[in-house]
């Protein structure tokens, strides 16, 4: 049993996640959030959870450190090319490609993944990017990517991102560019599996 938010929030991702690796979760919605989650199943009334990495190295790892909880898989990272690759704060756990490869025998390929990466990328690495208008004008947009640059160099920055930020990095520029691209790029065919499986599994209206 999975506490879940419910199958239109970022819960979504994991959701999907689970039904590409062939695992038979229940979800059970309405928790206000993750933590909520978390606490069912430190009461073990769900026996699956996920969490973000700072609530997982905050409130989780003291149950992996006691034997209360096993972590599976991570949902990696994006290297600079757009390539999923593992979580640099969990180099020996797989991210959800490879599980999935593990579980299945195979690379995750078709149409399931495709709409699945997309809104992995939209929830996790590309979730709070800085935008601006499209007719803002390029000296402006410049300044805000010098403030960017900027910003990552500062040593109060640097001192404090770990806490904030759980030690991932900042990006801008054409990362940042590639980030949006892949975030809020997807197949029609992709998107309307996931719109049937919310229509059909969870009674999501449109």
């Amino acid at each position: 049993m999975y506490g879940s938010q419910g199958a239109t929030t970022l819960d979504l991702v994991p959701l999907l996640a689970f039904r590409l690796l062939g695992l038979d979760v229940h979800h059970v919605f309405g928790m206000k959030s993750r933590g909520e989650g978390r606490l069912a199943f430190e009461r073990g009334e769900a026996n699956i959870d996920f969490q973000t990495t700072s609530a997982y190295l905050k409130s989780s790892l003291g149950m992996v450190h006691e034997g209360k909880a096993i972590p599976l898989f991570t949902m990696g990272m994006l290297d600079d090319a757009g390539n999923l690759v593992r979580d640099a704060y969990f180099p020996d756990l797989p991210h959800v490609g490879e599980a999935i490869e593990i579980v299945t025998g195979k690379p995750p390929a078709g149409i399931e993944w495709e709409a699945f990466r997309a809104l992995l990328i939209a929830g996790f690495p590309a979730q709070k990017l800085m935008v601006l208008p499209k007719a803002t004008p390029q000296p402006i947009v410049e300044a805000y990517r010098a403030a960017v640059r900027q910003m990552r160099l500062d040593p109060d920055y640097q001192a404090s991102k770990d806490d904030a930020l759980g030690g991932y990095e900042q990006v801008t520029d054409g990362v940042a560019e590639a980030l949006f691209a892949a975030g809020t790029t997807i197949a029609p065919e992709a998107r309307d599996w996931v719109r049937a499986i919310l229509e059909k599994d969870y009674n999501a209206r449109f």
